[in-house]
């Protein structure tokens, strides 16, 4: 009898620890992020021009993003009052 009790008792415990898995075996990826596409308002830009920026995705008007440039925020439109090449980077959160 001890025998009996014992073999049903490593049978409950091995059967609940294998059958009570949180996994299901889906993964859930997440979305990736939109690309922001910037274009300005003008081609070629001479010290004090005032150039406006557009920030678009999927040719539609994103409203509420913020520039950059080498991590400093600039105001839009902005004026250039140094020559040199500059990379512009457009922000906003879930982009």
């Amino acid at each position: 009898m001890k025998k009996l009790l014992m073999f049903i008792t490593f049978a409950m415990v091995g059967a609940f620890g294998i059958g009570c898995s949180s996994d299901d075996g889906t993964q859930v990826i997440p979305p990736e992020p939109k690309q922001l596409i910037i274009e300005s308002s003008l081609e070629s830009i001479i010290v004090g021009d005032k150039v406006t920026f557009s920030v678009n995705v999927n040719g539609q008007s994103i409203k509420g993003v913020k520039l950059y440039i080498e991590d400093r925020e600039i105001p839009n439109p902005h004026t250039f009052k140094e020559a040199g090449a500059f990379e512009v980077v457009a922000k906003k959160k879930g982009y």
